[in-house]
């Protein structure tokens, strides 16, 4: 693949991409009752939103532990290969 079409495959696919990660964040918040969605949403101007420790320390947010048995496994975002 030359690089003229690898930046119109990556320019084609990122906005798919995208819409499809906003999809899966929208199923998931839907899918949160009203004390989850408390919990897992912080306003956009929230330092936390800034909080990128996925080591086991204590942070705020939704802990998997919180979801329903299954739920956040049916709002994932289906995964594809590149071609």
């Amino acid at each position: 693949m030359s690089d003229a079409h690898r930046v119109t495959d990556t320019a084609v696919r990122v906005p798919t991409v995208a819409r499809r990660m906003g999809d899966a964040a929208r199923r998931w918040l839907d899918a949160l009752t009203d004390a989850q969605r408390k919990a897992a949403v912080f306003p956009f101007g929230s330092d936390e939103r800034f909080v990128w420790d996925y080591r086991p320390v204590p942070h705020k947010g939704l802990a998997l532990a919180g979801h329903e048995r299954g739920a956040a496994r049916r709002c994932r975002c289906p995964r594809s290969t590149p071609a």
